[in-house]
């Protein structure tokens, strides 16, 4: 779901470019594709993490937590495009040592940022 519609944030950044009104919709495409990519990783930590949790609560924590600590955030999908780059410039050498790196750099800074929810949710199974 997240694919599909980061294809349709996609497609609508490259139908602004070069129109009138793209100045004004290309950023807020631009923006609405990270914030996407971001709170789709971070909804994987959270599914992992609290698997019997409603995907509506999921959703809804990852889309906060992503907004709420916009720095880590940054700090992902720059790791991210790191990984991107390096997989279109040095394929083989990415593939074969920089992958499981970078994908545990992305999976230990999402769960940094989900640390206030997960403890939350051992607060209340204890309780």
């Amino acid at each position: 779901v997240c694919g599909a519609i980061f294809v349709v944030l996609a497609v609508d950044l490259a139908a602004s470019v070069g129109r009138s009104w793209g100045t004004a919709l290309g950023p807020i495409f631009a923006v609405s594709g990270v914030i996407l990519v971001s709170a789709c990783m971070e909804g994987l930590v959270l599914l992992v993490e609290l698997p019997r949790a409603p995907l509506w609560q999921v959703l809804r924590a990852s889309i906060y937590l992503v907004v709420r600590r916009w720095y880590l955030t940054l700090a992902d999908v720059f790791v991210l495009g790191v990984l991107l780059l390096g997989l279109l410039y040095a394929t083989l050498l990415t593939a074969a040592f920089g992958t499981s790196l970078l994908l545990y750099v992305i999976w230990a800074n999402s769960r940094w940022m989900a640390a206030p929810v997960l403890d939350r949710s051992n607060t209340v199974r204890s309780a």
